[in-house]
């Protein structure tokens, strides 16, 4: 369980009915309550008291130190990938006899952190290409997913920092789709595969990164 209440009895929002204000049956209530994955255990969040016009043993029973006020205790950390809601039922119930209860359902809703980095699809990507192959000719598509949401998941493609102007110079990645082209002259004789590190990184406030190489051999054009 992520939650706990330190009240035996939980109230809820709306109004409880004693014993002696008829048999009408108190609505399900429902709220909502936004708790963040970067929340720690032992975080407190303050619900509202339920309303009991009774008073003595038919009022709302008090437990704890905060009186009727109930409050609800994170025990573990939230994962929005894992959750992104949970949902819990808590009753109120006066002292009279009998005794009247009502519940109110609460909808946690987990607001997402930037707390995951992106996954290349592939272990290994490897291409073949053709000396001479003319400029703006595909060569591999890279792709990586990040299971956050919003900026914190979307995901693009650069150069590794360890790439060299001279690979800088004969092919490029387009930004969005990850999609290495050609841009310079592929020439067999000058060199016949290249390692080239690409890095694909989310727009978070603080961008999480991981990188992972291509291996392209180029093959020579066939005697003529």
């Amino acid at each position: 369980h992520f939650f706990e209440t330190h009240l035996i009895y939980l109230p809820s929002l709306f109004l409880l009915f004693p014993v002696g204000h008829g048999t009408k049956k108190a609505p399900v209530q429902v709220t909502q309550l936004e708790i963040s994955e970067s929340a720690l255990p032992g975080a407190r969040f303050q619900l509202q008291a339920a309303a009991d016009p009774d008073s003595g043993v038919n009022s709302v029973k008090d437990r704890g130190d905060d009186g009727k006020i109930p409050i609800l205790y994170l025990q573990k950390p939230l994962d929005k990938e894992a959750a992104r809601h949970h949902i819990l039922r808590l009753t109120a119930v006066d002292g009279g006899k009998p005794a009247r209860s009502g519940t109110m359902t609460i909808i946690i809703n987990v607001l997402d952190i930037n707390d995951n980095m992106p996954v290349f699809v592939k272990d290994s990507y490897s291409a073949v290409l053709e000396e001479n192959s003319p400029v703006g000719t595909s060569v591999i598509q890279m792709n990586a997913t990040d299971s956050d949401d919003g900026l914190n998941g979307e995901v693009v493609y650069s150069f590794g920092n360890n790439v060299n102007n001279k690979i800088r110079k004969l092919f490029e990645i387009d930004a969005k789709t990850g999609v290495i082209t050609v841009k310079g002259l592929i020439d067999f004789e000058e060199k016949d595969k290249y390692e080239i590190d690409i890095k694909a990184s989310d727009k978070g406030l603080v961008p999480l990164a991981t990188e992972k190489s291509d291996y392209c051999s180029i093959l020579p054009l066939p005697l003529s």
